[in-house]
């Protein structure tokens, strides 16, 4: 029972170091340390003359859950968006930031792979958990 404990502490501990790690990597904008995420790109997106779409969402994508990673290149590339959920989505950024502890535990309750809340990182029972 101790070991086990000890065990997953580590194992915790671990997650939390690579998470900070990779945090420090977005503000350094060090490419190279960043989790590498494939997606579908369109080359034919109206914004790449102007944004490099893949690599704006390699930089913020915190996501765990493919439907998390998707959800963003969605909201990203899409073309028709009214002001007002934007607006919303900013309120939920902003009222999100200061959290950093929270996002933090949250990733790496996701991340943990053992019989968790969140297996396979299964998007709905997330949300399940959230509400």
């Amino acid at each position: 029972r101790f070991h086990r404990h000890v065990k997953m502490s580590i194992e915790q501990h671990t997650i939390y170091r690579h998470i900070k790690q990779t945090h420090i990597a977005r503000m350094q904008l060090d490419w190279a340390a960043l989790p590498v995420i494939s997606l579908s790109s369109e080359q034919q997106h109206p914004f790449t003359a102007d944004l490099d779409i893949a690599d704006l969402h390699r930089l913020i994508n915190t996501a765990t859950s493919h439907g998390g990673i998707q959800r963003l290149w969605q909201w990203l590339t899409a073309l028709h968006i009214d002001a007002n959920t934007i607006h919303k989505r900013q309120a939920i950024v902003y009222e999100l930031m200061p959290l950093m502890t929270f996002r933090d535990k949250l990733t790496m309750r996701t991340t943990i792979n053992d019989d968790n809340l969140f297996e396979h990182n299964d998007t709905k029972s997330l949300q399940r958990w959230l509400q």
